[in-house]
Formats: structure tokens, C-alpha cells, sequence
């Protein structure tokens, strides 16, 4: 039914396709709109006839972003308005409401997410919405996405401070391990993390020591990289590519 669901949607969200320059996904939209990487995803929950909208922003700068695995999982359009969505159930093998399903997912990204989406015509609104959203749950979550945000931005502490705390978070989080795992065990999740981690402190150690200008081509390449994927997506997909 989900496969249908989704179908349904789709015609309906089509339009949207070529007038603000979404792109198709499996189970959703996504677009690139003033250096911003913005998505969505219909969502199903296992085993239960209930559907969620799920979203993500990417600064497009960020070479390791879900973006390249059209992954858009971040944060659920509930977050949005603060309330909770429990009215996108549907009932199997019943048509009417399988249709009502659809039509009310598109209008709740069309009259809550497209709006939300639209309104971060900067870097800065995009950065300030992910932390917004993450402190209403108590906390400004250090996260890839929050320190790309930062060094576009040229805040270049705030971005270290992001970095260096998931470098701790990693670090407290293999000392907790350390009681419920055996030695052995211990040693093959490190090694398991052993690239992340490390690209974690060459990326502290970039910042640290490399000018502002070293920074920026840095990001440059990166954002010219991001494009070159959402351009060879377009030509294999159905949509056309837009900026923003």
C-alpha cells in the first residue's frame, strides 16, 4: 500500500518538480537552493499503517553529507509546529482512504515544509533553524552538518567547538562501552571508527592551522563536487535541475 501511497503523492507533488527544481528520490524530494542542500522523505513506520515526514538541510560544502545516500532523516515535519501528526494513517485495502493518506501528506509539506524550506534563503537561516530545532530538545547537538554550516559561515571557532565535541562525545562514549564489552570486542570498534575519528582530527587540525582563504577553496571544491552529483542525478532522472 505504501508503494501506492507514494505513487499518489508523487503526481500530486510533481508540479513542484520543474517550478522550484526538486528532484525525485525513492521516497521523496530533494533540491539545492542557495548552497543549501533541502529534502524530504516519506517515511513508513515498520509494521504500522502510519506514514511520517522526515526532512534534512545539508550545507552543500559538506563533502561527507547524507545528500550523496538520499538520506533525508533528520527531523520530522512535526518539529516544525510543535505538535504531533496523528492523522496520516491509512487503511489497508481501503482505496478512500489510502487516497486521503496521500492528498494529506502532500498538503501538510505543501502548507508547512515548502514554506519552512523557503524561508532559508541563507546559510545562516538554514544553521539557525538545525540548531533551533535541536534545542528544543535541550540541547545544540554537535553534528557534520552544524560545522559545514559554521565554516561557510566563517565561524570558525563554533565550527572547532562542534568538532571537538563529537571528538569527546566518541571518546566518552568508548570509555562507557568499555564495562559492558571485552577487550577484543573494544578493539574491533575502534577500528570500526578508526577513519571517522581520524577524519575528525584532520579536520580539527584544518581548521586550526590553515588561513581563511585555504578554508574557503576548501569549500569551493566541495560545493563544485556536490553539484557535479546533482547534475549527473538530473541527467539520469526525469526531473531538471535548478539551483534556487
Amino acid at each position: 500500500m505504501f508503494k501506492l501511497i507514494r505513487k499518489i503523492f508523487f503526481d500530486r507533488f510533481s508540479q513542484y518538480e520543474k517550478e522550484y527544481g526538486y528532484i525525485k528520490l525513492r521516497n521523496g524530494y530533494c533540491r539545492v537552493y542557495n548552497n543549501i542542500v533541502q529534502g524530504f522523505e516519506l517515511f513508513k513506520e515498520p509494521r504500522s499503517p502510519l506514514i511520517t515526514i522526515r526532512w534534512a538541510v545539508y550545507p552543500l560544502c559538506q563533502p561527507n553529507a547524507n545528500f550523496y545516500r538520499d538520506f533525508y532523516q533528520s527531523y520530522d515535519i512535526n518539529d516544525i509546529v510543535n505538535e504531533k501528526n496523528l492523522d496520516i494513517f491509512y487503511e489497508k485495502q481501503n482505496k478512500d482512504s489510502i487516497v486521503k493518506c496521500a492528498e494529506t501528506l502532500y498538503q501538510k509539506i505543501d502548507t508547512i515544509l515548502l514554506p519552512f524550506f523557503n524561508g532559508m534563503h541563507r546559510t545562516e537561516e538554514a544553521y539557525s533553524a538545525c540548531k533551533q530545532l535541536d534545542l528544543k530538545s535541550g540541547d545544540d547537538f554537535p553534528t557534520d552538518e552544524k560545522i559545514f554550516f559554521c565554516l561557510k559561515l566563517k565561524s570558525y571557532d563554533l565550527a572547532l567547538g562542534y568538532v571537538n565535541k563529537l571528538i569527546e562525545n566518541n571518546e566518552m562514549a568508548y570509555k562507557m562501552n568499555a564495562q559492558y564489552f571485552t577487550e577484543k570486542e573494544m578493539k574491533e570498534m575502534r577500528e570500526t571508527r578508526k577513519d571517522r575519528d581520524c577524519a575528525l582530527q584532520e579536520l580539527a587540525n584544518f581548521i586550526q592551522n590553515h588561513d581563511e582563504k585555504s578554508m574557503q577553496n576548501m569549500l569551493e571544491t566541495n560545493e563544485k563536487n556536490a553539484m557535479r552529483f546533482f547534475e549527473q542525478k538530473c541527467q539520469k532522472g526525469k526531473g531538471r535541475y535548478a539551483r534556487g
